[in-house]
Formats: structure tokens, C-alpha cells, sequence
């Protein structure tokens, strides 16, 4: 069996013979495969991350809500969440907590409670990658006010709507590697 007949079975795509699949699942499940991320990033040039900047000294005692509901918006796209605490009165280290994002390859960036410094930060460091805020729980990207459903978890419009911000160079079709 070729390694490109095995990815196409991992991959969940129909070029394969139904013996053939089945041959190579269970092979899959004895040697309890995992998919490299690593490798995978290398041959999409996707990382499947979203960096998610938090400022230090914010004030907000529901930022595990908000962080929350940005992880969970993220993996019902297939992403991960890599979070940095940032310290506002730091430049310097705010600047390369940035770039610490940007060198895991993030595909995106979301800040929490972003203030005027947080924000004059992400845009002198970030310019090539999508950005987006969330500000509180009845908030949309950044100030635009919305109403969540009473449904709805305090954040989950704002995180819902922040990931799409980000992920849409990407579209909302994109067949997703296997995991």
C-alpha cells in the first residue's frame, strides 16, 4: 500500500476501494495514528492556530467566559487557541509576545479587553495576519453593540463573530485535514 493511498483513507477522501479503506483503518487503530500537525502545516501552509492576546492588567473578572467562548468558536472550525498575557505598560514584551504568535504560525489574532496601547500594539506587530476584539459580553468586534440570545453564553456572539473575522480569508467550506 502507498503512503498516498494511506493519506487519502486518513484524509477521508473517495479514491480508495472499500477494502482497501477498511485494511488501512485498522492499521490506523493497532498503531493508534495521530496526525503531525507539524507536517501537515508544512504541505497546507495552514497552522490551524489563532493567537488570542489578553491584556494583564484588565479588569474584567469574567476573562475565563470570554476565553472560553473564543476556544470553543475556534474548534468548531478545527482551531486551536494559543493565549499569551501581554503586560500594556510593556511595549517591548507585549511586541514579543506578538511575535511569538506570529512565529507559531498563527492564522489569526483576537484580543481580549484590548486597550488603545493593546491595540497600537497589535497593529504595528501583526499587519499580516487577520485581526479582531472582543470587548464584553453584549459586544460584537470590538464596539458594535449586539444582543445575545438569552441562549447564549455571556462572549459566544463576540467570540463566534471575532473567529469568523479572522478565519475568512479562509472560508467557511474548507475541507479540514483529519484528526
Amino acid at each position: 500500500m502507498s503512503a498516498q493511498t494511506v493519506s487519502r483513507v486518513v484524509n477521508n477522501q473517495h479514491l480508495v476501494a472499500s477494502d482497501t479503506r477498511t485494511a488501512v483503518l485498522r492499521a490506523v487503530a493497532e498503531l493508534h495514528y495521530r496526525p503531525n500537525r507539524a507536517a501537515q502545516t508544512l504541505v497546507t501552509q495552514h497552522s490551524r492556530l489563532i493567537g488570542l492576546v489578553i491584556a494583564q492588567d484588565n479588569d474584567h473578572g469574567d476573562a475565563a467566559a470570554a476565553i472560553q467562548a473564543v476556544d470553543l468558536a475556534a474548534q468548531r472550525r478545527g482551531y486551536a487557541v494559543i493565549i499569551r498575557h501581554v503586560p500594556i505598560e510593556a511595549p517591548a514584551v507585549t511586541t514579543g509576545q506578538i511575535g511569538l504568535l506570529l512565529n507559531q504560525g498563527v492564522e489569526g489574532i483576537i484580543a481580549l479587553f484590548a486597550s488603545t496601547r493593546l491595540r497600537q500594539a497589535l497593529t504595528t506587530s501583526s499587519p499580516q495576519v487577520p485581526m479582531a476584539y472582543v470587548e464584553a459580553a453584549d459586544q460584537q468586534l470590538g464596539s458594535a453593540p449586539v444582543s445575545p440570545s438569552h441562549q447564549e453564553a455571556p462572549y459566544e456572539t463576540g467570540a463566534r463573530a471575532s473567529v469568523e473575522q479572522v478565519l475568512s480569508p479562509r472560508g467557511p467550506s474548507e475541507n479540514l485535514p483529519a484528526t
